[in-house]
């Protein structure tokens, strides 16, 4: 016969000691750069300030430099002809015109100073372009009392002119030259006579190219 004997339960072993700690572990790789983030969006304009306050007046700019010369004015509106009637002539010496109807002279009118005498004078205005003329006088020639008249013009003497004649109307012509501007000035003057008296019986006289 067998016989089983009863088994006693093993005894506790003794713990263990504890084991040393372990080592830090290493850091670990840096991880990978995060993609860069998106631009914000703009804000809003401010609402405007208020005005500032009037600035001083700034001081006066320098005076510009003059302008240049314009050009030289040409003689437009003056022409190469011009007329005077005697009757319209300014009298510096002597008595003044008169004028009758006479159907012997040319426009039947003689004009003349009245009583007629050495040195009487007249003159007129005119205007005209420079260059060279014929001065053309228109009256009336006669023996009985004509006289001599000289011409003037611009203070030059351009020549004289006697009215002795047989009685018939005449035109008188002279050559002068105009020289300076388009103003000029036109004078008469009684210097002499071969008839024994100073009369100048004229309807108009002109300057004419």
């Amino acid at each position: 016969m067998v016989i089983y004997g009863i088994a006693s339960a093993p005894a506790n072993g003794t713990n263990g000691l504890n084991g040393e700690p372990g080592r830090d572990g290493r850091d670990g790789a840096p991880g990978t750069q995060g993609d860069p983030g998106t631009n914000g969006s703009n804000g809003t304009n401010g609402a405007a300030g208020p005005a500032g306050p009037q600035g001083e007046p700034g001081n006066p700019g320098a005076d510009g430099n003059p302008g240049a010369d314009g050009a030289a004015g040409t003689n437009a509106g003056a022409g190469t002809h011009a007329t005077m009637w005697h009757d319209e002539s300014t009298v510096t010496v002597g008595a003044a015109i008169v004028g009758h109807f006479n159907d012997q002279n040319f426009y039947c009118n003689a004009m003349y100073q009245e009583p007629a005498a050495l040195n009487d004078t007249f003159y007129q205005s005119f205007v005209i372009q420079p260059g060279d003329y014929t001065l053309s006088v228109m009256g009336q020639t006669t023996d009985a009392n004509r006289g001599i008249v000289q011409w003037i013009i611009d203070g030059d003497v351009v020549g004289s002119q006697d009215w002795n004649g047989d009685g018939s109307k005449a035109i008188k012509t002279l050559a002068v030259t105009i020289t300076g501007g388009t103003e000029h000035l036109i004078q008469g003057q009684l210097t002499g006579t071969t008839t024994g008296d100073f009369y100048l019986v004229l309807q108009k006289y002109w300057l004419s190219q």
